[in-house]
């Protein structure tokens, strides 16, 4: 092994040792790409439909702890699917796939493919913590408070249900991101052992 490719083993290693610090080196430098995402602007448009509509709708006369405890079920399951996802993800691909795939560039300078799809998962996972976090906050201040009710709202009750709903239907997105990150996983995979059968095909010829 040369100098050179000595000080680039190093300079990986130093990478990925700062990678263990997730919010600065993981969150930090993706957050121009979360914020500007499909999920957040859905999230966004989604809250604030559900809100004004809700007191239109019959949930209207239910209690703030009911709907919490249908958000604690919703968010542990969705949290176990994300984790789910991210097993699948790594085994799926095999050890020679994902050793080819963290030296490719991702999204983001210095990060590579890997880091991204792993990333993926971590994120749609603190979406669905975050639901069970406000889900948590909402029979502590909620209780036995109606969520529609009483008419017209205060506007601490307005702004907690946009929050909320914000990011129940964040984090219904990133279900959807997980899904969709499963799938093309598999595909890519599928794609790849298609290209090597073919190569094999033509050097046996």
């Amino acid at each position: 092994m040369t100098g050179t490719d000595s000080d680039e083993v190093t300079a990986q290693r130093s990478n990925a040792f700062k990678d263990l610090n997730v919010f600065r080196n993981q969150v930090a430098p993706r957050a121009r790409q979360i914020v500007g995402s499909w999920p957040v602007l859905v999230a966004v448009a989604g809250a604030l439909l559900t809100t004004l509509g809700i007191v239109a709708l019959p949930v209207r006369h239910t209690p703030i702890a009911e709907i919490a405890a249908m958000g604690f079920t919703y968010a542990s399951i969705s949290l176990a699917a994300c984790v789910s996802g991210l097993v699948l993800s790594l085994a799926l691909p095999g050890d020679n796939r994902l050793r080819k795939w963290s030296n490719m560039t991702g999204s983001v300078e210095a990060k590579s493919v890997l880091s991204d799809l792993l990333f993926t998962f971590f994120w749609a996972a603190c979406a669905q913590l975050a639901v069970l976090l406000v889900c948590f906050g909402a029979v502590l201040f909620g209780g036995t408070l109606r969520i529609g009710e009483p008419a017209p709202l205060p506007v601490s009750h307005v702004a907690a249900l946009i929050f909320s709903f914000t990011v129940v239907v964040y984090s219904l997105a990133q279900l959807f991101v997980v899904l969709q990150t499963l799938v093309q996983v598999g595909v890519l995979v599928i794609m790849e052992e298609q290209a090597a059968s073919a190569e094999h095909k033509v050097g046996t010829k």
